[in-house]
């Protein structure tokens, strides 16, 4: 019959959202996010050289105004110089020594020096090496300016090219898990639909039965009965690389089974629960001869950052380098350092134990990552220790 065959072509045209595709799906997503580990490389380069160039603005800030003050004694040393110098002998005009911006614009040395004392040609050599000094320092405070704008702009471009493509990596895969959701909702309605029917099947066969035993009993009457099957189709639509596709489920007399994802894997997961990137900079320098005692993985602002193992909430702290921080501490004795953090979870407090994959905070640049990318500053503690380099770790637990 054509609708039999009908029924048998929806049923060949079935695509079901497992949790095999969301895995999948997961998986393009944090292989496409660590493409992005060259481009965080070389954004981190830039804070770098940044950071080193602001420090030397400011040693040749400090430097400029010593020079500045010493300068002034010295000009006024010198000007005093080429009047006594003037008084006792030269043709030079006085007006020439009082308008001159510096002591090397007095042309004193072809009328002027052949009057001058030892005394007198030390302090005028003094002022003209301090000048030429003070000249280099201002073309390389002007310089290292022009520099540090230029990597504030390479910082500023990296920055959004990295938190662009995280963005959209998490909006894909976000479209799967919304359709698997709503997937699993027209399940759970079809499931009810299918009892409620049954049960409705049961109670009229049940009805029929005792009808016709008291027609047994009774009279003899002949009665037909009519079985109506009911087919419900639903559509939902998966996404996909080229777009979205829609497909179509049969709902039939056969048992549904709905997939649950399943619990982390080995007891841990990656602490941060969205499109994230890193790269190795374990021993990075850092700001005030600090060694980068970590790993920073940078993710959109807000993305939800969980607990990588059950376990408790140690410390909670709001303030100092790392900002919004949270120490964890696992059921397997290590500890866990969260930093930068743009807030807490909703109630969280400390002696609070949270189960692995529970919400901690979101992503954030609190502290002195205020002029950074959002990210997690992530350390480990093994046995509550010092910290460990964490990168081996974090390759197999997000990727």
């Amino acid at each position: 019959p054509a609708t039999a065959q009908t029924r048998e072509d929806d049923r060949a045209d079935l695509q079901e959202i497992t949790q095999e595709d969301l895995d999948a799906a997961r998986a393009r997503r944090d292989a496409a996010a660590q493409r992005l580990a060259e481009t965080v490389a070389a954004y981190d380069q830039a804070l770098i050289t940044e950071a080193a160039l602001r420090d030397e603005l400011q040693a040749i800030a400090i430097g400029l105004a010593g020079s500045e003050r010493r300068l002034t004694s010295l000009r006024e040393d010198a000007r005093t110089i080429a009047i006594n110098l003037y008084m006792t002998g030269g043709d030079l005009g006085i007006s020439v020594i009082f308008d001159s911006a510096s002591f090397v614009e007095i042309p004193v040395k072809s009328s002027l020096l052949e009057f001058a004392g030892i005394e007198d040609m030390a302090a005028i050599t003094r002022l003209e090496a301090l000048e030429s000094v003070y000249a280099d320092q201002q073309l390389r405070l002007d310089a290292a300016v022009i520099e540090q704008q230029d990597i504030a702009l390479d910082v500023d471009l990296l920055s959004e090219q990295i938190l662009s493509e995280l963005r959209d990596l998490d909006r894909e895969y976000e479209a799967w898990i919304a359709a698997y959701d709503e997937q699993e909702r027209i399940k759970k309605e079809e499931e009810e639909r299918r009892r409620l029917e049954e049960e409705e099947r049961r109670r009229q066969a049940a009805e029929a039965a005792a009808y016709s035993l008291w027609l047994a009993t009774s009279t003899t009457t002949t009665t037909s009965t009519t079985t109506t099957t009911t087919t419900t189709t639903t559509t939902t639509t998966v996404p996909s690389g080229d777009g979205d596709a829609t497909t179509t489920t049969v709902a039939g007399g056969s048992t549904t089974t709905t997939t649950v994802p399943p619990a982390p894997s080995g007891g841990m997961t990656c602490p941060v629960a969205g499109a994230a990137t890193w790269y190795d900079d374990w021993h990075a320098p850092r700001s005030g001869g600090r060694l980068h005692q970590g790993v920073d993985m940078i993710a959109d602002r807000g993305t939800p950052l969980v607990a990588i193992e059950s376990g408790t909430v140690r410390r909670m702290r709001n303030g100092g380098l790392g900002g919004i921080t949270v120490w964890f501490r696992g059921d397997s004795g290590d500890e866990y350092y969260y930093a930068h953090l743009d807030t807490w979870a909703d109630g969280l407090a400390q002696g609070d134990y949270v189960a692995v994959g529970g919400l901690l905070g979101t992503v954030g640049n609190t502290g002195n990552a205020q002029y950074t990318v959002p990210h997690l500053h992530f350390e480990w503690h093994p046995g509550g220790g010092s910290a460990a380099k964490p990168h081996d770790m974090i390759n197999s637990l997000c990727r």
